[in-house]
């Protein structure tokens, strides 16, 4: 099996704020006592700042049962429930919130040590991001701050037509951020406005340089700008920022700026540095909820219109500094070992099935087009990303296609029943030897200790889950902690060392108050901006204007026509982008995922809803743990007839389901560890039971002790990043050319390229062709043509589309084309013949060269049709041996070696390979392998004569058309490559009436296979 490209250097372990003895010293104290003195006990001035943090309102409650102030006491209970839920999700739950649970940040080293006694609390506080949005607009609205502010381009700015087109966003009623497109009329003060504001000139610097320019009056100049700005065409510096420092010390120190200008805004600017020296206090102290409190008050003072929620304000990221923090790098090869093998069970469709859609949408539509990103993504003239459809899917729809996980998950649960055993084993020989996933891309493995040894084999890990990011899940945290920043950037620009493609960071703010999850430290060099200012130079900065999109070798890539250089999107953020974004947002960040699988630690598949699922293990490592169906039905029945309370059902029901005492339990976002010998989380457990009907709970895997050492028993999660690139492919820098091309592109009806869809069943291609050289040739006679070709296709009907070059501008060849197959349309052998318009692929060949590959397309079409007429070129071996014999021979008139040829030959293979899945398909492996030895002496051909077709003054001519293009073309700016490859997909294309893409793979693979055995045979004969 392959290991990582790098081992990872570090890792974030995520522990709540008590150890699980607290809890369960906690359940053990309620059995014998009154939950009133046992949960007050738990009250200390953490606990309190950390449930003030979440809810003030039930800090407010609790305030009120510790002193005279009556609370009834169904409202006392609730409120102690209330307490003991939080008490829960702060000894058990990992995921980062508040004080509840944070984060902390380790190294790998040679031996383990995860002792908590030297575990520093470190508070990241800072203010809600929505209300920050809101403030920063209404000081961008004072008149005095307005006049002093630096000003920028709104990031989404692009022509269209007369217009400039872009983005903006309106706050609604709810304070929420709308998104709407718009447009400003294009005029020279506008275009000298937006070119002076690349820089981010001041507010009366613009003023000063338009009035020095134009012949228009100060005022004009004032109210124009003004409704710049109120219009969202220029944005100002206090913008909200998700990347670099922190939000609100950047308004701070604007107003504070500014102020020393304008005396006017001096008490705002002392109360602004007061919130923001309370703040510093905060963060390094133990601050009681009064201490927040009075900084929710400074705040309220601001602006009396606003309604401020106590509840929100406040954001707080934990993060526990440990020195020595470390896992053995054994472990740490255990565990990567374990999720490669899972890995290879997993589903083979890819993640991001949207971008598939879009990708098919983008083909159908463009084909070998590059296009403007802000272009695509126009309502009016462009696809759209989520409502992209290409017609082939409405004709093709796959159903899901299951894992070998999911029929693994069947067979032992099968086997399961009819053992009777305790849980299921995953065995070495469950897996598929031949087919194993190595962790060389970018990715995130997040697992939970419950069993650490020294010795790897006899630790036991809960596997959890599988991120195709490095950074998403750790970027957040990031502000928090030094050791995770300082790790975190070195690891991601080693990554980006060496590609030749740019990583770029996504800079957007959806909504408001998701800026508290996005916000992150500056961690890339470059940064897409989107509806966001980012920190970073002008020259590190990606503009949506300058993006382009293209397909090349069957991916999309995203282009920057300043750089040159493919842009990947990353985005180092756990956000759920897939739900309410724009779609410019979706497509970037889905993009970052693309041809990437993901991977489910485990699948019940159509078993998930069973009553009880047992434990699934391997290697010592739990990859599901045990689950049941709670049902009311059957519980309160139960009661009903046994006259026996709710405990006593659930223990007597637990001998029939094997029940757990203690389970987890999920409610909303929380999970819920209850101990059903303990009352009140029985009562919590019915009530949940009673509104639901249903409850799913698993096994608590940690069971009350942490096998670990005597000073680490907190229940867990690690974060282990892997910080790959395999998944970018290189691209030629001649395909990452935008050119403003001067060429005609688009040929509609009536200009001299004319352009003929003939539908008809692929059997019956050959024979319409016929017919199809005797017209043309007739009317390349009369002088009505004086070129063309065709291509098979599917849209996803099967068709040939015809391409006529017309020695004027009427349609009469098109006519006399229809007239001489009507014959056929009227047998039915020709289905529907359309009209369309012809667009060149000008990026694919080059706007230089396009007119001669077009000269290269009549040649490879009149000599196929030469073929398919001849007695001996209609069988598919023979045509085989001719697309073989013609690649061969032209890469050796172009002087390639057996050496620059078999490289040629993989990296073709190797892209078709991909396409047909051929490492993962044994049978097909097996099937041209067999193939290619059954023929092996019969294309030993290769460089020497095929006897039916050399010497043909045809196949002569074609071949020497063939050179003389591909010589043309070099130090044209196309990739020679890619040029070859297209010339010889297309000829394919035209020989074959059926599955040209796996007779092309086809052809490639006997290439490839012949190639190197070429090379082992010259390797041992020199």
């Amino acid at each position: 099996m392959n290991n990582p490209t790098k081992t990872p250097a570090f890792f974030v372990m995520r522990t709540p704020m008590f150890s699980l003895d607290t809890l369960f010293n906690i359940y053990d104290r309620l059995k014998s006592e009154s939950h009133e003195i046992v949960l007050n006990d738990i009250l200390d001035e953490t606990f309190l700042e950390a449930i003030y943090l979440a809810s003030p309102v039930l800090h407010t409650e609790i305030t009120k049962l510790k002193t005279t102030l009556p609370v009834k006491e169904k409202e006392t209970r609730k409120i102690y429930e209330s307490i003991l839920k939080y008490l829960i999700r702060a000894s058990t739950r990992c995921t980062p919130f508040g004080l509840f649970a944070g984060t902390s940040t380790g190294l790998i080293a040679a031996n383990s040590n995860l002792d908590m006694r030297t575990a520093k609390i470190l508070r990241n506080l800072r203010i809600d991001m929505d209300f920050l949005c809101g403030l920063a607009n209404r000081l961008k609205n004072n008149r005095a701050i307005r006049r002093n502010l630096r000003f920028y381009p709104n990031t989404t700015l692009h022509k269209k037509g007369r217009n400039y087109g872009y983005i903006e966003y309106k706050y609604d009623s709810r304070q929420n951020r709308t998104f709407h497109l718009a447009e400003v009329n294009i005029n020279p003060v506008l275009t000298h406005i937006l070119k002076l504001a690349k820089t981010g000139p001041g507010y009366s610097d613009i003023m000063q340089d338009v009035l020095s320019t134009f012949d228009i009056t100060g005022d004009t100049v004032d109210a124009y700008l003004n409704d710049l700005i109120e219009n969202n065409v220029l944005y100002s510096s206090i913008e909200p920022n998700v990347t670099g420092g922190d939000f609100f010390s950047k308004l701070v120190a604007t107003v504070g700026s500014i102020a020393q200008l304008e005396p006017s805004l001096s008490p705002l600017a002392a109360t602004l540095n007061t919130i923001e020296e309370e703040l510093t206090v905060l963060r390094s102290g133990t601050p009681a909820p009064a201490d927040y409190k009075r900084i929710f008050m400074l705040f309220s003072g601001l602006d009396a219109t606003t309604s401020l929620d106590e509840g929100k304000l406040f954001q707080m990221d934990m993060s526990r500094k440990i020195e020595g923090l470390t896992i053995s790098q054994g472990n740490l090869d255990k565990i990567i070992r374990v999720f490669s093998k899972i890995k290879s069970l997993s589903s083979p469709s890819l993640y991001t099935t949207q971008l598939e859609r879009f990708k098919r949408a983008f083909a159908e539509k463009y084909e070998g087009q590059t296009v403007k990103l802000t272009t695509l993504f126009n309502n009016q003239t462009g696809l759209g990303y989520k409502s992209a459809t290409a017609l082939s899917d409405y004709y093709h729809r796959e159903g899901p296609v299951p894992s070998r996980l999911e029929q693994i998950a069947l067979q032992k649960y099968i086997e399961f029943i009819r053992t009777g055993a305790d849980q299921i084993i995953i065995e070495e020989e469950d897996f598929n030897t031949e087919i194993l996933e190595s962790l060389d891309e970018d990715c995130s493995l997040m697992f939970s200790i419950v069993d650490l040894q020294e010795d790897p084999d006899k630790s036991v890990f809960a596997l959890q889950s599988f991120s195709l990011s490095s950074s998403n899940l750790l970027g957040r945290f990031a502000h928090a902690d030094q050791l995770l920043n300082t790790q975190l950037k070195a690891a991601l620009k080693e990554r980006e060392e060496g590609q030749s493609s740019v990583i770029a960071e996504i800079a957007h703010l959806p909504q408001s108050r998701i800026g508290n999850i996005l916000s992150r430290p500056t961690l890339s060099a470059m940064e897409i901006e989107f509806l966001a200012l980012s920190e970073l130079p002008q020259e590190n900065k990606i503009s949506i204007d300058d993006l382009y999109v293209k397909i090349v070798n069957n991916e999309l890539v995203l282009i920057s026509k300043k750089l040159g250089k493919r842009i990947v999107p990353s985005l180092s953020s756990a956000h759920n982008f897939s739900k309410g974004s724009l779609d410019i947002y979706h497509f970037l960040s889905d993009l970052q995922y693309q041809n990437r699988r993901g991977m489910a630690i485990w699948d019940w598949g159509n078993l998930r809803n069973q009553k009880f699922l047992p434990r699934v293990t391997y290697s010592n490592c739990i990859l599901s743990p045990a689950k049941w169906v709670l049902d009311w039905k059957e519980l309160s029945s139960y009661q009903a007839e046994k006259k026996c309370d709710f405990y006593e059902s659930y223990l007597q029901l637990s001998e029939k389901y094997r029940y757990p005492m203690v389970f987890i339990v999920k409610e909303f976002d929380n999970y819920l560890t209850l101990d059903m010998s303990v009352g009140m989380c029985r009562d919590i457990a019915e009530k949940m039971l009673r509104k639901k009907g249903m409850l799913e709970v698993q096994e608590f895997l940690h069971n009350e002790k942490l096998n670990i050492s005597d000073n680490f028993g907190f229940a867990n999660e690690f974060v282990i990043p892997i910080f790959g690139n395999k998944h970018i492919s290189n691209i030629p820098p001649a395909l990452l050319k935008v050119e403003n091309n001067t060429v005609q592109r688009d040929f509609h009806a009536g200009d001299v390229w004319l352009y003929a869809k003939i539908y008809c069943k692929p059997k019956n291609q050959n024979l319409i062709l016929g017919h199809l050289d005797k017209i043309t040739k007739r009317l390349l006679k009369e002088g009505s043509i004086s070129s063309w070709f065709f291509i098979r296709y599917s849209d996803p009907k099967p068709h040939l589309r015809v391409r006529l070059l017309s020695n004027g501008t009427d349609s009469s060849p098109l006519d006399k084309l229809h007239s001489g197959i009507s014959r056929l349309i009227s047998d039915g052998i020709i289905t529907n013949f359309t009209i369309d318009t012809y667009s060149r692929e000008l990026e694919r060949y080059g706007a230089a060269d396009i007119e001669k590959c077009e000269q290269s397309f009549y040649w490879n079409t009149h000599f196929v049709l030469d073929l398919l007429g001849h007695p001996s070129g209609n069988s598919k071996a023979a045509l085989q041996k001719v697309a073989l014999y013609f690649i061969d021979k032209v890469l050796t008139e172009l002087s390639y070696s057996n050496t620059r040829k078999a490289a040629f030959f993989n990296r073709s293979f190797n892209y078709f390979a991909r396409e047909f899945r051929f490492a993962t398909d044994k049978r097909m492996k097996e099937t041209l392998t067999k193939y290619y030895r059954g023929i092996r002496q019969d294309i030993d051909f290769l460089g020497k004569n095929l006897s039916w077709t050399e010497g043909s003054p045809l196949t002569n001519r074609f071949i020497a058309n063939q050179i003389d293009i591909f010589k043309s073309l070099n130090g044209k700016g196309s990739d020679p490559y890619e040029v070859l490859t297209s010339i010889f997909h297309m000829f394919i294309n035209r020989l074959f009436f059926e599955q040209q893409r796996f007779e092309e793979f086809t052809i490639y693979f006997l290439l490839d296979s012949q190639f190197r055995s070429i090379l082992a045979k010259e390797k041992v004969l020199a």
